[in-house]
């Protein structure tokens, strides 16, 4: 571990070595003509000049924004989740991080947050809430102990790693506006430091196998792997098939959510995992610059360590979550609903819905005579206008209401409105535009905006 930290660092310095060398040479260069040759060439000296401005603005360091990636959970909200992460952290003998967060993603990840470069900070977990509707608990378990393997050191490694990466990635970018002869040494430089640093995080993955075997059984955290990787695949397949309503380029995939979940079990994406996972254990492929050693070499190296109990029978990690507790964290994801689709909301209201839901709500085309529906866009766009209803009455002053058994209601007094089903009913007809207007304007909603990211006054 020291030696990984000392090359790290020497790896870090030998970049900045090189960008302050490279500067200071440029500068010389009008410097040592004036004062020898008595001249300046202009062109030479812009050249110089701008690229020893470009590469030491590159170099400069940046301050890390740190926006919460998802729901904050807490011992209280989901009890269950922290009490498995606390046998864990015991297990491990690490501390459990300051904050997790449940994030929308097929993956559990560690960082540091703050600090200066990996000194101090926080430590954070993120834990993906479809990973856990596909893994068993065991699995999942096992995922975690890699997780905290990564804490023993190597998230202190990261921020090193990182900020070299992130720093030689900016000179390059602003050089290749400039000059290709300036690039050619960071290109380089950027190829070893890769090649050198990817190395060390395919062995720190390895050994965070280890010990989530040591942990939770090998046969566990090899279900978790092949979990994982199936469900990576799968979203291939989703995110191909299921672009997001009215795809500009700029819109990001959709969300592994509760129709990813149904996806997952449609017969052909079953066969499409297996098939998959087939290929990657039987043609094995490293790539210099990939972060994680292939699956075959993980789960070969898994088999050698002591395997544990079946987990097959096991019920699915999704029962840690308290679901009154998730219900809790919807606006984190209606907010962020908003804000990827804000274009198409933009100037709307409350009380022109009815307007509104035809064109997202029911999505299609014709076929010949034939209306042929695109149910999985209409979804989106029903799930879209459900986020932007229930964050505008949040910030109306609305509040979830939690005794509702998981479901995302918002009440204020004796007001209570359920947006997912006051939006099916305006897009399968059964609230039609006057009785929605009435009854908007009558609690006083009518005018809130369905673009609103911020509380109204």
């Amino acid at each position: 571990m020291a030696a990984r930290a000392f090359l790290a660092v020497l790896l870090t310095i030998g970049f900045y070595l090189l960008a302050i060398g490279l500067a200071i040479a440029l500068l010389a260069v009008p410097y040592l003509e004036w004062t020898d040759l008595h001249r300046l060439n202009l062109r030479i000296t812009i050249f110089c000049l701008a690229g020893a401005a470009i590469i030491l603005f590159s170099i400069l360091p940046t301050v890390e924004h740190f926006r919460a990636p998802g729901e904050r959970a807490d011992p209280q909200s989901h009890p269950r989740l922290f009490a498995e992460l606390g046998a864990i952290a015991t297990a491990v003998g690490e501390p459990l991080p300051e904050e997790v967060y449940l994030v929308q993603d097929l993956n559990a990840a560690v960082r540091q947050r703050g600090g200066i470069m990996g000194l101090g900070g926080r430590r954070v977990m993120l834990l993906g809430i479809p990973l856990m509707r596909i893994l068993r608990i065991s699995e999942f378990r096992a995922v975690l102990a890699h997780e905290f393997g990564h804490y023993r050191g190597h998230t202190q490694l990261a921020p090193w790693i990182y900020k070299t990466r992130e720093a030689i990635a900016r000179t390059l970018s602003h050089l290749s506006g400039h000059s290709a002869l300036l690039m050619w040494p960071f290109q380089q430089y950027a190829q070893t430091f890769l090649m050198i640093t990817q190395a060390i995080s395919r062995q720190q993955e390895l050994e965070a196998d280890a010990l989530a075997a040591r942990v939770a059984g090998a046969r566990a955290f090899i279900a978790g792997l092949r979990g994982v990787h199936g469900a990576a695949i799968a979203y291939k397949y989703y995110g191909r098939e299921n672009t997001p309503i009215y795809h500009d380029g700029l819109t990001p995939q959709p969300e592994p959510d509760d129709n990813f979940m149904r996806f997952m079990r449609l017969p052909r994406i079953a066969d499409a995992i297996r098939q998959g996972i087939a290929w990657e254990l039987t043609n094995p492929k490293l790539d210099p610059y990939d972060s994680h050693p292939p699956l075959a070499a993980r789960i070969a190296a898994l088999e050698k360590l002591p395997p544990g109990n079946d987990t097959s029978h096991e019920p699915l990690a999704a029962l840690l979550l308290d679901p009154s507790a998730l219900a809790a964290g919807e606006p984190f994801r209606w907010e962020d609903e908003v804000r990827r689709n804000y274009h198409l909301l933009r100037g709307w209201t409350v009380g022109t819905l009815p307007d509104l839901a035809p064109c997202l709500g029911k999505v299609g085309g014709r076929l010949g005579t034939r209306w042929v529906a695109d149910e999985s866009q209409a979804r989106s766009g029903r799930e879209l206008l459900s986020a932007a209803l229930g964050l505008a009455l949040l910030r109306g002053g609305w509040a979830i209401d939690g005794a509702q058994s998981g479901t995302a209601v918002v009440r204020k007094g004796d007001a209570v409105v359920d947006p997912a089903k006051e939006i099916e009913q305006l897009t399968d007809g059964s609230t039609d535009a006057a009785t929605w207007r009435a009854k908007s304007t009558t609690m006083g909603i009518a005018s809130l905006r369905l673009d609103a990211l911020r509380r109204a006054a």
